[in-house]
């Protein structure tokens, strides 16, 4: 069952948009189906309704990104994080109209 709220804000790319958790790679709902307002500070109005995951879930994520993360320092090099960091900042130029909203 997919969840979904009207975003009061049009982007020029969609997909940019994702409420759901990253857990080991995927991108998940929360298998209780909750979710949680996030509220745009300056006015209070909610903005979208995020997936809100059960404990387990939760530890299954931070497990994962542990995991995850001394996986990817101990098998790239420098110039490969850099490499990822410079495709990182390429894909913020290419979206910096969504980006500053």
């Amino acid at each position: 069952m997919a969840i979904t709220t009207e975003f009061p804000i049009s982007l020029r790319d969609p997909t940019l948009l994702d409420c759901r958790g990253l857990i080991n790679g995927e991108w998940r709902h929360a298998t209780n189906q909750k979710t949680f307002p996030v509220y745009e500070p300056a006015t209070g109005s909610v903005l979208h309704q995020c997936a809100d995951f059960e404990r387990e879930e939760f530890l299954q994520a931070i497990n994962a990104a542990y995991i995850g993360y001394k996986n990817f320092y101990n098998d790239t090099t420098a110039k490969d994080r850099a490499q990822l960091l410079r495709r990182w900042h390429d894909l913020i130029i290419e979206n910096v109209e969504d980006c500053q909203l």
